[in-house]
């Protein structure tokens, strides 16, 4: 179910490129970040133990990908 709602998002959008659970969990987290929310909240909504490995995830991005999809994602919020 996840994968049949991000492959529709990805289409609406116009992502061309297959985007995975993964890439679309760590993207919104980013998102998250950009948009002011605490690394707490982020850890928290992830399930994640440790801020370490919240930081670790959001960190292991380049920003040029960060950057293109964060916009696409808040292209969806306009939608």
């Amino acid at each position: 179910m996840t994968k049949t709602i991000i492959r529709d998002k990805r289409k609406y959008i116009g992502i061309n490129k297959n985007i995975i659970t993964y890439t679309a969990r760590h993207s919104f987290s980013t998102a998250l970040k950009s948009s002011g929310v605490s690394i707490e909240f982020i850890s928290e909504s992830f399930g994640h133990s440790d801020l370490k490995t919240t930081e670790k995830c959001l960190d292991s991005f380049e920003n040029d990908i960060k950057t293109e999809f964060v916009t696409k994602l808040t292209a969806l919020k306009k939608s």
